[in-house]
Formats: C-alpha cells, structure tokens, sequence
C-alpha cells in the first residue's frame, strides 16, 4: 500500500515517521512518502496532481496546516490557500483516483463555550481566522469527497518542532517567574499516540474497513494551560532538565491578550474514534514523559 503523506517536517509528520520506521511489519506491508512544502504546494492544483502521478497513493494523509494562530489573523489570504484551498485539491485529487483521505483539523472549530466535552458532531463556531480557515478545510473534504477520515485534535505536542512542551522547559533554563493562563482547559495530545493510532486506522483502512467520517483524537483527560505548564516544570526539575522550579502564578485570558480569540473551553469527546476505529486516547502525561526523556538525551 503507498501511503502519501503531506508533510513531513512538523510535529505529527515527524512522529508518523518515527512509528512507521519503528515498526518492522509497517515498512514490509507500506510504503510511505513523506512529502515537504518544498516539493508540494497544497494550494497549487498542478503541483497536488504531478506529485499524486508520481507516487500513486492508494491512502493520503494530509498533516499540512498554516498553523501560526496569531499571525493568520493578519495572513489571512495565507491561511486560507493552505487551509481550505489545499484541502480542495487533495480531496479532488484522492477523488480522481477513488482513494481515501485522513485529514488533520483542530478543536478550534468550535466555540468553547461548552461545560462538557464536544462531540463530532455538536455545531461548530469558530473564534478566529485559524479556525474558521480549518473549518472551511473540512467542508471542502466533505464536499468532493467520499471516502475520508477527519481528526480534530488538540494541544498537540512532542519531541519535535516548536510546541508549547519544549517552548515551557526551554523558557525555564532562563527565566524563574511566570504567568501562565488558567481559564482555558483542553485535553493536551502526544503527537507520538495519534501518529500511532493513524497508523492503525490506515492498516484497518488496508484491511477493508470503511468507517468514514468526522473523528475526534485528543489526550484522555483535561487540563488548564496553568496546570499543564506546572506538570511540565514539575518533571523537568525531577528529571534535571532544569535547575529550579519556576515560580508559576496563574492568570485570565484577559490579561494575557492574544491577536486570535482561543476557545475557552475545547475539550473533546474520544468515544466514536476509540469504539470505530479501536484506537486508544492519549496519554498525554506518558507522552510528556517521551518528550523529557528525550530532552535529557539531547543535552
């Protein structure tokens, strides 16, 4: 089975490589290619179309996204190419060749205004740029295409790139005091684990299942950033990482003012993935161990 995966350097593309050349029977039954920006413009029709005759894919997985939060609220234009226009022409490519898409969106599809956690298919109301760009990425997928498997994920960090985990423990080795928001909660996802339960939904995808739809991955259970930031100091001082226990106070969205408005509360229910697919939540706090761990090797 060729499996064309867009993207290649960020986090999740970084993990999916990382599972599929950790597993033995992965690389006999698969062959994947990791496909870079630098070789694919996702919102060039003419360059998705020459990339998909050369590899033939029979499975897509698009991990590509303008991710910058912040800054889609001015790049808009940007975000809007990469976000829905990309996601147009992946889904008419895969189309064309009758051939499923796993897709990559976020918890910023919603609101936040939710007590309890969201399912696949409560309504969506986007807060910002980035998400409303997300959202009209998923509607494109639906639109042209049948056969696909939407991810909504969240929080999402790991040994690679620039995430909120390795951004925390860097800040950490150079400053003793800080503010961390406290009245945004969401359930924090080890890229490492959705990597590997894509991997299990693309063998089950092989092996004839057909549950398409709109899933949502995240980690099992939910946190605040405030708290999340105190168990990331708390194991990088145990585990020597750093030198001292940053002094952590924690603050209102309101007096830590962001360009993009960020859901307060984007929590999301895992049952219909887990029950169809037969895949495991995250386990964000082993995965956080994964990440220290392989900070101390890279010391």
């Amino acid at each position: 089975m060729n499996i064309l995966v867009i993207g290649k350097y960020g986090q999740l593309a970084s993990s999916l490589r990382e599972v599929a050349g950790e597993q033995a029977d992965q690389m006999e039954k698969h062959f994947w290619y990791f496909a870079p920006s630098s070789e694919l413009n996702v919102a060039d029709r003419k360059s998705v179309q020459q990339l998909f005759a050369r590899v033939c894919p029979d499975v897509v997985v698009n991990t590509a996204a303008y991710t910058q939060v912040d800054k889609a609220e001015q790049e808009v234009e940007l975000a809007i190419a990469v976000n829905q226009l990309g996601c147009k022409n992946l889904a008419i490519a895969c189309a064309n060749l009758n051939i499923p898409l796993v897709h990559i969106s976020t918890d910023y599809v919603f609101s936040g205004d939710h007590q309890s956690p969201y399912t696949p298919g409560e309504k969506t109301c986007p807060q910002n740029v980035y998400g409303l760009t997300k959202y009209l990425g998923e509607q494109e997928v639906m639109t042209y295409l049948s056969q696909f498997v939407i991810i909504r994920t969240a929080w999402v960090f790991s040994e690679y790139g620039n995430n909120f985990v390795r951004a925390m423990i860097k800040l950490a080795r150079r400053k003793q005091e800080f503010n961390v928001v406290d009245d945004q909660v969401g359930n924090p996802t080890y890229a490492g684990d959705l990597a590997r339960s894509i991997v299990e939904i693309i063998d089950a995808i092989d092996a004839g299942e057909k549950q398409w739809g709109i899933y949502h991955y995240n980690g099992s259970s939910s946190t605040s950033w405030y708290e999340f930031a105190r168990e990331i100091f708390a194991l990088a001082h145990q585990h020597s990482l750093i030198d001292q226990l940053p002094s952590i106070s924690p603050i209102a969205s309101e007096d830590y003012p962001t360009a993009a408005k960020r859901p307060t509360f984007s929590a999301m229910c895992n049952e219909k993935i887990t029950r169809r697919w037969r895949v495991k939540p995250s386990n964000w706090k082993k995965g956080l161990m994964k990440v220290i761990d392989r900070e101390r090797q890279d010391i």
